[in-house]
């Protein structure tokens, strides 16, 4: 007699899983038919707590949650509860003011929100914390909107008073914003750089400075705007991307030329020194031409009857490609054994003559590895030529950005 079915393992495993087979097609025609069935339909199935407070907030209501739930904890309290009970020692931060010259940014944002964090913490320690919120009322910025609104024929006296104004509100703006976000400060007694107290401390401080002898008057380059007639800070610069500045070669004829390379050149040939700059403008205020003294120079020859050139040997290579003629060198040497003490001229001063000094700043990036010093216009320029004793002249470019009659006729 046949056993039956199920008593043979193989077939009873192929029924087992025929009949998942079958259940699983129909739960799969189920959850085809049943797509388009709301979700909500499933929400009385999954245990969730109950909560009367809402999941999302959008709009104003954010906002003015955040204002409801400051009030109610009194966020604004706890600067002066700390200055009450905290019994640790005292720990004073000057905020390190805004300009008031716009609303708040970002930038306003981690500034203050990192200050906060550490009043926060120095708070928790016990510490009785002192934040002395401040804002900069003076600068470019505010009296540029100050201009803006005010007639062509104001006063001084009218936009001082006009940029107070625009200061004052912005200060008030701004503190709100400050506020807002929860910064913990003492709101009450913040400090204005226009304020007549701060200005008069200032004076004291900066005269007891000059006492010290720490002040002095000389002169230095500095950022300047033709259009506004003062000077400007770094942070104020605005540079224009597509901008692209005129550069010119220049050849300085050398006056006392160094043995080593008189040496070798025929007598009576002229040796120039080629410079690279992109300020043709400085040329009329050029007194001196630095040089490397980490790099090897060459004389080459262009043309047979060309004057002879004095370049750093491995920039020849972008020389030949701006002059497009093929440069024969004659002679190479080391900068600082043989340029240091010779002289050149200048074609805009006939009769003068300027020294070779070495420059730090001399880089082999671009131009001829010679560059052009102007001390009147140039940051590195200014401090290696007092370095090198060169007694700095008349600056050339007046206040509205215009040549002087000392940089000579059209």
């Amino acid at each position: 007699m046949a056993a039956p079915m199920e008593s043979n393992p193989a077939r009873s495993m192929l029924l087992k899983i025929l009949r998942f087979s079958r259940v699983l097609n129909r739960y799969r025609l189920g959850c085809a038919g049943s797509r388009f069935l709301s979700r909500k339909s499933y929400a009385g199935t999954v245990l969730l707590p109950k909560t009367s407070f809402p999941q999302r907030l959008s709009g104003a209501k954010t906002s003015q949650r955040d204002d409801d739930i400051a009030k109610s904890a009194c966020f604004s309290e706890h600067y002066r509860w700390q200055r009450e009970h905290n019994s640790g020692p005292e720990f004073v931060l000057h905020d390190g003011p805004p300009y008031a010259n716009g609303d708040t940014h970002l930038g306003h944002a981690v500034n203050k929100i990192l200050k906060d964090i550490t009043i926060r913490c120095r708070s928790l320690r016990g510490d009785r914390v002192h934040f002395v919120p401040g804002w900069d009322c003076h600068g470019l910025p505010i009296e540029v909107k100050a201009l803006s609104s005010a007639d062509a024929s104001a006063s001084s006296t009218e936009i001082r008073s006009k940029a107070r104004k625009f200061a004052t509100a912005t200060i008030e703006k701004q503190m709100q914003s400050f506020q807002h976000w929860g910064v913990m400060a003492d709101w009450t007694q913040p400090y204005r750089t226009y304020d007549a107290e701060y200005v008069a401390e200032q004076l004291r401080a900066f005269y007891e400075l000059y006492e010290k002898g720490c002040v002095f008057r000389d002169y230095k380059p500095v950022y300047w705007s033709p259009s506004n007639k003062t000077a400007l800070a770094e942070a104020e610069l605005e540079y224009n991307p597509n901008h692209q500045s005129h550069s010119v070669f220049v050849a300085f004829p050398l006056v006392k030329v160094p043995e080593m390379i008189r040496a070798e050149i025929s007598e009576g040939s002229e040796v120039s020194v080629l410079i690279w700059t992109t300020t043709p403008w400085t040329l009329p205020a050029n007194q001196a031409v630095c040089f490397s003294t980490k790099h090897k120079y060459s004389v080459i020859r262009t043309d047979p009857a060309c004057t002879l050139l004095v370049v750093a040997s491995e920039m020849i290579p972008q020389v030949r490609g701006h002059l497009a003629q093929n440069a024969e060198v004659l002679l190479t040497f080391e900068g600082a054994d043989v340029l240091s003490g010779a002289t050149y001229s200048n074609p805009l001063h006939p009769g003068r003559e300027f020294l070779l000094v070495p420059g730090d700043h001399v880089t082999m990036d671009k131009g001829t590895g010679l560059v052009h010093s102007a001390p009147n216009h140039g940051f590195e320029d200014f401090p290696n030529a007092l370095k090198h004793g060169i007694v700095l002249e008349e600056c050339l470019v007046d206040e509205a950005g215009c040549f002087t009659a000392g940089a000579g006729t059209d």
